[in-house]
């Protein structure tokens, strides 16, 4: 296995691989600790540190695992419906719903966003319901 650098596919990217939601491979939604600059079209890059706890490796590639990706779809501020879809795909799929929610209570820390990330907690209590 590979030694993980804090680069890993997300996003959007990462639900296409992992088959949650209905989302666009492309354009490649990349996460690393620093900025890339890049003047590829086909990709986009953000800054956000990923605890290697959070990654999954495909064919070679280290991707984040559902309940982080879920958490980036909320960050990046993607379509709620497709959130909603993603997290039921999530969830039939034996998500890990406390590292999820561990995950919302650090990401609003680390970014203050308790706003754009107050709807997976609704989509947990809907679920348990």
């Amino acid at each position: 296995m590979a030694i993980f650098d804090g680069i890993v596919v997300g996003g959007t990217t990462a639900a296409a691989l992992i088959g949650i939601g209905d989302f666009d491979l492309s354009p490649y939604r990349i996460f690393s600790p620093r900025r890339i600059n890049s003047r590829h079209t086909g990709a986009r890059f953000a800054v956000r540190r990923i605890e290697s706890q959070d990654v999954t490796w495909e064919c070679g590639l280290p991707i984040t695992r559902m309940e982080r990706t879920l958490v980036d779809l909320c960050l990046d501020l993607e379509d709620p419906s497709l959130v909603r879809n993603a997290f039921a795909d999530a969830m039939m799929r034996g998500m890990e719903t406390e590292r999820l929610e561990a995950l919302v209570s650090s990401c609003e820390a680390e970014h203050g966003r308790r706003k754009v990330l107050e709807g997976i907690r609704l989509l947990i209590a809907e679920w348990e319901t």
